[in-house]
């Protein structure tokens, strides 16, 4: 079972308070829920790319119980920044009982796409 509501409320939170908007099918599912049959497996967020933005996010899902990745590799305290360039997105992982993981996806480079 996918936890919509998890999903629901972080995404939420994120578009609130960080430079980001919800895109893909949570962001369909919300706007539009007659559109799905089911409940949408994860969340999408295209983001400004800018350092600042990203430390936001990033502290936001971790606050929140997520564990955050960029690829294999867990974004910690003393994180390598210049690692994420080039990588275009990171991921954050929650784990809830009884649940399918929480996954959202935070993508903040797209060739020839600026967030604006």
């Amino acid at each position: 079972m996918i936890p919509y509501f998890e999903l629901k409320k972080v995404a939420t939170e994120l578009t609130t308070r960080c430079e980001c908007i919800l895109f893909g099918s949570l962001g369909l599912q919300m706007a539009y829920p007659q559109v799905l049959p089911d409940a949408p497996h994860d969340a999408d967020l295209f983001a400004a790319g800018n350092r600042d933005n990203l430390v936001q996010i990033i502290t936001l899902l971790r606050d929140n119980g997520y564990l955050v990745y960029s690829w294999q590799d867990p974004i910690v305290a003393g994180f390598d920044w210049e690692i994420l360039r080039g990588r275009f997105y990171f991921r954050g992982v929650k784990k809830i009982l009884g649940y399918e993981p929480a996954i959202i996806d935070v993508t903040y480079e797209i060739a020839g796409l600026q967030y604006e």
